[in-house]
């Protein structure tokens, strides 16, 4: 009687432990779940003010790259200029900060923000699809180096995609836009916008150099003959002025000459 109490009582507690370990392992996921699920808890600039605080202790570090130190800068002054209700310059400070590190979502979920409350609901849209692809790319292993430090800034709380891409498609519903039909925001890094501005003016040097610069050369070369000469249009030799015809091609100098040589040229090629 006895050993049957004491087996009863030790599968309680055993139970017991198993409910209680699984709620705390389901806890910290549960409230966030819950909070996030709320549009005042999601659809704020409040989530990131801890990202913004540790971007910018790992910017004070000792070895971190200039790019990370330029965007926790260009970061943790737009959330500040956010919380001060300064929105034009928060959304510059955003969107340079995105130049420096385009891989962090973060970025361009308050960009959206900040778009929305000015009332730009089209671009806000944008950069919430462009929020939603970055995070669909972070949590596919995508980001292999990027990865580890989002999640140190982060902190632990990265939202789940699913649910964020509820939030976002019922909130741009309620505007009247489709997220479906939504075109990501993209921007080019500060780098490729470089190599990009580079190879344009280095094309345009090229064009210049090696056919514009020449023809003007030649126009002028023909117009401006050496002294007793002409020079040919089709291979600019300069011929005596003496001479009808070109002394390297053969080709006639004026005008009506030069068509009747054209049409005896096209005969020749018509009876080959």
């Amino acid at each position: 009687m006895k050993k049957r109490v004491f087996r009863v009582l030790q599968m309680r507690r055993f139970f017991f432990c198993v409910i209680y370990f699984a709620y705390l392992l389901c806890l910290p996921q549960g409230v966030y779940a819950e909070d996030i699920t709320q549009n005042d808890g999601f659809f704020t600039y409040k989530r990131f003010l801890r990202s913004a605080e540790k971007a910018t202790a790992i910017a004070r570090e000792k070895g971190t790259s200039l790019a990370l130190r330029e965007f926790a800068k260009n970061f943790s002054d737009g959330v500040n200029f956010f919380t001060q209700g300064d929105r034009e310059n928060a959304k510059e400070e955003f969107l340079k900060a995105s130049q420096f590190w385009p891989e962090y979502y973060g970025t361009d979920f308050l960009l959206a923000l900040v778009c929305e409350e000015q009332g730009d609901i089209r671009t806000a849209a944008r950069f919430y699809k462009s929020y939603l692809v970055k995070l669909k790319n972070f949590y596919e292993g995508k980001y292999r180096m990027s990865g580890p430090l989002i999640r140190v800034i982060a902190g632990g709380d990265i939202e789940e995609y699913d649910q964020a891409h509820k939030l976002i498609e019922s909130r741009l519903a309620s505007h009247g836009i489709q997220l479906g039909k939504v075109r990501s925001a993209a921007r080019m890094p500060v780098f490729v916008g470089y190599l990009l501005a580079l190879a344009f003016f280095l094309s345009v040097y090229l064009l210049m150099a090696g056919w514009v610069i020449p023809h003007f050369k030649r126009m002028r070369r023909i117009k401006n003959p050496p002294e007793g000469f002409w020079v040919c249009k089709y291979c600019d030799t300069a011929s005596p002025d003496l001479s009808k015809v070109c002394t390297e091609c053969r080709r006639p100098r004026d005008t009506a000459d030069r068509r009747q040589y054209d049409r005896r040229a096209l005969d020749k090629k018509e009876k080959v």
